[in-house]
């Protein structure tokens, strides 16, 4: 009986430390971006540093629109033509590697660590 306890426990504590081993290492791998990147149809738009305030607007020749804010170290979209409004829901970004998706407007706003891919200027 003790035998098949010890089991049990063993069984439950594995995966549960397995669980707050992941957690921790996720909380304590984001490193803090440096640029947004933005691409619209495919095409980058402009490469943008984060530690600068501004305001973003992003159009094309068929009239859809986005504007985009760059607060605080922080990616932020505020306004949008698409239907869904998905985007504009969606939270405001500040780590590598993170996105903000407009499908409708295809758009792709992403934060990196560094400015090495800087071949628009901003």
């Amino acid at each position: 009986m003790k035998k098949k306890i010890r089991n049990d426990i063993i069984l439950i504590l594995v995966p549960l430390l397995l669980c707050i081993g992941y957690a921790v290492w996720v909380m304590y791998s984001h490193h803090a971006g440096g640029y947004v990147y933005i691409e619209q149809a495919g095409e980058k738009v402009g490469i943008y540093p984060l530690n600068e305030d501004r305001e973003i607007l992003i159009g094309d020749k068929d009239g859809y629109y986005n504007v985009l804010v760059i607060k605080d170290g922080r990616v932020d979209m505020t306004e949008a033509s698409c239907p869904d409004k998905i985007c504009v829901n969606h939270r405001k970004i500040a780590y590598e590697g993170e996105r903000i998706v407009c499908l409708p407007n295809r758009l792709i706003v992403r934060v990196e660590k560094d400015g090495k891919q800087a071949d628009i200027a901003p």
